[in-house]
């Protein structure tokens, strides 16, 4: 059930992401209110991951979920460009986290 409730958790950061860019520093009220509805989710249900996983395990997973999620978000809805090297990174992001999960 944890990892659903990160899984969950991480959606959530990506929504957050998302309503924040579109917030302009909170001027728009409509996406303040959404970027707080998905930072409220998502810190929740880290929260609830953690009752079972470790914090840092948990942490690390959940940050890696916001930030793979914030470039697809980017790469695909603002036109962000990812170089070569900038996939890789993700690539050894994706590696680092299910080796935290295994180990």
């Amino acid at each position: 059930m944890d990892i659903i409730y990160l899984i969950g958790a991480g959606l959530a950061e990506v929504g957050l992401v998302f309503c924040m860019k579109r917030a302009s520093g909170f001027k728009q009220l409509f996406w303040t209110v959404g970027t707080l509805f998905f930072a409220t989710v998502s810190l929740t249900g880290l929260s609830f991951a953690m009752k079972t996983l470790d914090a840092g395990v948990a942490y690390s997973i959940w940050v890696s979920f916001g930030s793979i999620g914030a470039l697809v978000v980017g790469s695909l809805v603002y036109g962000e460009k990812l170089n070569t090297k900038q996939m890789i990174c993700v690539a050894l992001i994706i590696v680092a986290v299910i080796g935290l999960k295994i180990f």
